[in-house]
């Protein structure tokens, strides 16, 4: 996830986009995020900001309720 911020960031691979470069620094658990998200919101306006965060709530929301469904699944079989 840290990597795919920097990527977004820098345009490496993928179109330049800090909106997306936020998301994936939000969802990173790496230490040096939270230097680089202040630097990356100098760059940002506060819509893009909300924006980004927003993704990043959506994102781990969808993804908790996916690994949920798999795991309820595999719950319920093992309960039977």
């Amino acid at each position: 996830q840290t990597m795919l911020g920097s990527m977004y960031l820098f345009g490496e691979g993928v179109p330049q986009n800090y909106v997306l470069s936020h998301m994936w620094w939000n969802l990173s658990g790496h230490e040096g995020r939270e230097k680089n998200k202040t630097l990356l919101e100098k760059k940002m306006t506060p819509q893009q900001i909300e924006e980004a965060k927003e993704l990043a709530r959506k994102w781990k929301s969808d993804k908790s309720k996916s690994i949920w469904q798999k795991l309820k699944g595999k719950i319920t079989t093992l309960n039977e």
